[in-house]
């Protein structure tokens, strides 16, 4: 692998890093309690709405990053990463 794109790979992970704590920072109150005893107070549709968002959130933050990965090093095409 070149080194380049090493250091580029490093990079990524360290801004991921970082854009995940953001997150967890942001959710820290939902964090607090266990998403089950949330769940058992929760509706139906709430439930379907916090996972479906917590589902994407996380999708997103990937793709993100995959594509943040082949900015750095336009060699790289989407299907490697």
């Amino acid at each position: 692998m070149d080194a380049g794109v090493e250091e580029d790979v490093r990079t990524s992970l360290s801004h991921l890093e970082s854009s995940l704590g953001n997150v967890e920072q942001h959710l820290a109150a939902l964090f607090q309690t266990p998403l089950c005893d949330f769940a058992e107070h929760a509706s139906p549709l709430e439930n379907a709405k916090l996972w479906t968002a917590l589902a994407y959130a996380l999708d997103t933050l990937f793709y993100s990053n995959v594509l943040f990965c082949a900015h750095l090093n336009s060699s790289i095409m989407l299907d490697d990463c």
